[in-house]
């Protein structure tokens, strides 16, 4: 069996990657569509911009990443 604490420290790597790729996304969408007019649009990036600060808080919350795992984000 593996290392719990390995196992632990893979699961946070993933968490931070799956963040970085949600901000991203976010800026781009931003950067794309400026100011939307269209109000699904402006839901739309105004959720991904809450995910992506939810996630950092969880990430930022615990050093081992016991925060996120009751998220149900994996």
């Amino acid at each position: 069996m593996g290392d719990p604490e390995s196992g632990s420290y893979a699961e946070e790597e993933a968490r931070r990657l799956w963040l970085e790729r949600i901000q991203r996304a976010a800026q781009r969408a931003q950067d794309d569509l400026g100011e939307p007019t269209d109000p699904i649009v402006k839901e739309l990036t105004s959720d991904l911009e809450q995910l992506a600060a939810r996630l950092q808080r969880e990430l930022e919350g615990s050093p081992n990443g016991e925060s996120g795992a009751s998220s149900g984000i994996s």
